[in-house]
C-alpha cells in the first residue's frame, strides 16, 4: 500500500501538543501556521522527512499548515498528515486527519484513495487501544501501570488529561492508547492492541 508504508516506523519523536480540544474533527491552527506558505512544497518536504525516519521535523511542516482551510480540503497534504501525525505519536490527530480526508474524498473521483483510508483504518484500529465515552462525560482518569512508560505514552495519557477527544459516533468520543498496562479509574488493565474499553460514568 503506497501511501501508508511508513505507518510501521517507531513513534519516536518530540512531543507535540495539539491544539484541538474536545471532539472536533479540524485541526486547529497553531501559532507556527502561516496560510500563505506552499501546500505542495509543505506536503513533498514533511513526506521526505518522513521517509528519512525523521518524523518529528515532519510534524512541523504539516502542522504549519494545519489550520489552514485550503489544506485541510488538499488530500495529498492529508494523507502525509495522517501519515506524519500517527508516525509522530500523535494519535487522536492522525485519526483527525483520517476524518478529514474521507470527508473531502469523492467515491466517483478517489475510489484508490478510499480504499487506501479503509485499510489504514482497520491497521491503525487493530494496533492501537480506544477509550470510549459518552460525548460530555469527563474522561476517566488514566495512569500507565508497566514497568517503564515512554514519551509515546506519556504524550497519549496527556491527550486524555486534557480532553482532547475524537469523535467516533454521534453522542460518543474517545482516546487512542498505545497497548500497555493501564490504570484506567482506578482499575488496572491489560489493554491489547485492537482493544476498547468503554467507561460508563
Amino acid at each position: 500500500m503506497a501511501m501508508f508504508v511508513l505507518t510501521g516506523i517507531l513513534l519516536g519523536g518530540c512531543a507535540v501538543r495539539s491544539s484541538t480540544v474536545g471532539s472536533g474533527a479540524v485541526p486547529s491552527a497553531s501559532p507556527a501556521v502561516d496560510c500563505g506558505r506552499s501546500i505542495l512544497g509543505d506536503t513533498k518536504t514533511a513526506s521526505r522527512h518522513l521517509r528519512d525516519g525523521r518524523p518529528e521535523t515532519a510534524l512541523r511542516y504539516v502542522e504549519g499548515l494545519s489550520g489552514c482551510p485550503e489544506a485541510l480540503q488538499d488530500l495529498a497534504y492529508l494523507e502525509v498528515a495522517i501519515e506524519v501525525s500517527e508516525a509522530a505519536g500523535t494519535l487522536n490527530q492522525a485519526w483527525r486527519y483520517w476524518e478529514l480526508a474521507r470527508g473531502v474524498a469523492k467515491p466517483q473521483e478517489d475510489g484508490g484513495l478510499l480504499g487506501r483510508l479503509e485499510a489504514w483504518y482497520s491497521e491503525f484500529r487493530g494496533r492501537y487501544v480506544l477509550i470510549e465515552l459518552t460525548g460530555g462525560t469527563k474522561p476517566p482518569r488514566v495512569d500507565y501501570a508497566g514497568p517503564f512508560v515512554d514519551e509515546r505514552t506519556n504524550r497519549q495519557l496527556d491527550a486524555i488529561e486534557r480532553g482532547d477527544s475524537v469523535t467516533l459516533t454521534a453522542g460518543r468520543i474517545g482516546f487512542w492508547l498505545l497497548p500497555g498496562r493501564y490504570s484506567v479509574g482506578g482499575e488496572v488493565r491489560s489493554l491489547t492492541a485492537g482493544s476498547s474499553v468503554a467507561v460508563e460514568q
